[in-house]
């Protein structure tokens, strides 16, 4: 008893102490969940203004909700047993509030005010997650603002961090890399889009993953021609290489080893060949009827000295094609390979490559498998039978009755010195079709083109004054030396006149369809139905003509144009005399 006026006195000291905190703290809490049920009909309404301030009256109150003190432990442990425990004060991390800023992030962002939207997200880093994911997930938000302010230098900078907060990150990964893609920092994005793949996994969204190795394919691509540009060959035939291997249907990269590389720049020995064809083969295998990794397969097993299995690959590649093209097995049970119908032999950026791909739409004409084969200049050395296999094998009668045509294109045969006593040796009667286009459009076209293969550092003005200077040298009366017309190409290519000349002492001038490019190019289909005539087929029927190869560049300076004019005229007028024609040229 003695003990009971003490308990009663002890029982007011405590009291006042907690509860009026505890209340305070339990009150505090309303109108943040009025706040927060205010945004709610705001968004359902969908008046972004109203759910931008009931969000912010919500961090308020969370803000002054964390500025209240907690209960003291002193406190909480002189409450007698007979007395409930007070509810633990709800808790209102960190989390929570950098939450309410993200969700106010997110409608500034939807209302385009990018700049508040990004101080938003700073405040939600500020009472944000420890958790370094969670803060890698903020970071690349910034990163995708910044982006979208045209600020890629922030941008790459919140990607990094967001990296370094969370190494296993996918996404950004990819984000990094896109913007180190657009910038054309080829290495990085390289780098960065691997490691996309590779944290990724199986986690990936096809989409996703289809759409980075898409980029990655391409970035490996323009890598390869800086390398090629910088005189690393087979380190440019590594990059191609991975191009494909990430995007198989990427026929730039396929052409660029064939024609760029192989062709001229890596020798029969070098240890990239074996590559090369490792590579090809298994997208080959995996990809039955991709013609262009085919012909690289089949380009590198020739250089590699494995001539009948580079002829069969081409054989079955051709036969798969052609039979795909027109499923009548009673075509195909007697077909044999034969001598191409008509050659077009040029000129170089003339519009050979849109002529090829035209006349491949008729149903009667069955391409090989590849536009440039160049057996007649470059690789006569592989034999007839190398060169028949890229040819399809020819039906007898064709299901229109006419029969069947083939024919190649390569664009170098005008050039040659020998390519017409060899096509004469094996193939007198074939039809031979050339294009000519205005000399000065072709000499610019050419040079461009051969910029950006990395082949020409020169300027366009000291190229042609070379060239002229050499060429003039190399001049005697009516006859420039082969040699020098071989050696400057930009200009020794746009002299018809002395590669026509050539031809016609091995041909007769019916068997040659000499045609303007300007003609094909403002005229195609009335183009095409000559052609059609010379090789004795019917029309083709109506087709769209896009061009391709074609080229864009700046125009020249009037002054070099008029050089170019004064020095071209002439054989120009030394051309229609031979063919008997003019052409309307701007000389």
């Amino acid at each position: 008893m003695t003990h009971h006026p003490h308990n009663q006195q002890q029982q007011p000291q405590q009291q006042p102490q907690q509860q009026p905190q505890q209340d305070g703290q339990q009150d505090a809490l309303g109108p943040i969940q009025a706040s927060l049920a205010q945004a709610q009909q705001a968004c359902q309404a969908q008046d972004w203004s109203q759910v931008i301030r009931h969000c912010e009256a919500a961090i308020g109150h969370c803000r002054q909700w964390q500025s209240l003190p907690a209960p003291s432990e002193a406190g909480a442990l002189e409450q007698p047993e007979t007395q409930p425990q007070p509810e633990t004060q709800p808790a209102a991390p960190r989390q929570d509030l950098a939450e309410l800023y993200q969700a106010k992030e997110a409608l500034f962002e939807r209302e385009g005010q990018l700049d508040s939207a990004v101080q938003a997200y700073q405040q939600a880093l500020e009472h944000g997650p420890d958790h370094g994911p969670d803060r890698a997930e903020l970071q690349i938000k910034l990163g995708d603002l910044a982006d979208r302010q045209n600020q890629p230098a922030a941008a790459i900078a919140h990607y990094q961090t967001a990296i370094a907060l969370d190494p296993s990150s996918s996404a950004a990964q990819a984000k990094l890399a896109a913007l180190l893609f657009q910038q054309q920092r080829w290495q990085g994005a390289i780098a960065h889009y691997q490691q996309a793949l590779a944290l990724g996994g199986d986690k990936l969204p096809p989409p996703a993953r289809t759409e980075i190795q898409k980029s990655l394919g391409q970035a490996c691509l323009e890598w390869g021609k800086q390398l090629k540009a910088q005189g690393q060959p087979e380190a440019a035939a590594g990059a191609y290489l991975q191009a494909v291997q990430h995007q198989p249907h990427l026929f730039e990269a396929y052409n660029r080893l064939r024609y760029n590389l192989l062709r001229y720049e890596i020798a029969s020995d070098a240890p990239i060949l074996v590559e090369i064809a490792a590579v090809c083969q298994t997208i080959a295998d995996k990809f039955p009827q991709l013609v262009p990794a085919h012909v690289v397969l089949g380009y590198a097993l020739t250089k590699l000295g494995k001539r009948e299995a580079a002829m069969d690959c081409y054989r079955k590649i051709s036969d798969r094609t052609t039979q795909r093209l027109h499923p009548q097995p009673a075509l195909w049970a007697q077909a044999e390979r034969r001598s191409p119908d008509y050659i077009i032999l040029g000129a170089e950026k003339s519009g050979t490559s849109s002529l090829y791909h035209y006349l491949k739409r008729h149903p009667a004409i069955l391409s090989p498998i590849e536009k440039e084969i160049d057996f007649f200049d470059q690789e006569y050395g592989q034999g007839l039978d190398w060169y028949l296999a890229h040819f399809p094998a020819m039906p007898k009668v064709g299901a229109n009755g006419t029969g069947w045509r083939s024919g190649e294109t390569s664009a170098n045969y005008l050039y040659s010195n020998v390519a017409p006593q060899r096509i004469l040796e094996h193939f007198p009667q074939t039809k031979l079709i050339v294009l000519l286009r205005d000399p000065i459009e072709r000499t610019v076209s050419r040079f461009n083109m051969m910029v950006r293969n990395g082949t020409e550092k020169r300027s366009f003005e000291l190229a042609i004054k070379q060239e002229i200077q050499a060429l003039q040298a190399a001049t005697s009366g009516d006859e420039i030396q082969w040699q020098a017309l071989n050696v400057n190409r930009h200009l020794g290519n746009s002299l018809y006149y002395h590669h026509l000349k050539r031809w016609l002492n091995h041909f007769p001038r019916e068997q040659l369809l000499i045609l303007p490019s300007e003609a094909l190019f403002a005229q195609p289909e009335a183009t095409l139905t000559q052609i059609y005539q010379q090789l004795g087929l019917d029309p083709s029927p109506e087709q769209d003509y896009p061009a391709y190869n074609a080229g864009t560049y700046a125009p020249i300076d009037p002054a070099l144009r008029q050089t170019l004019a004064e020095f071209l005229a002439p054989p120009t007028r030394q051309l229609e005399s031979l063919l008997n024609c003019s052409f309307n040229w701007s000389l």
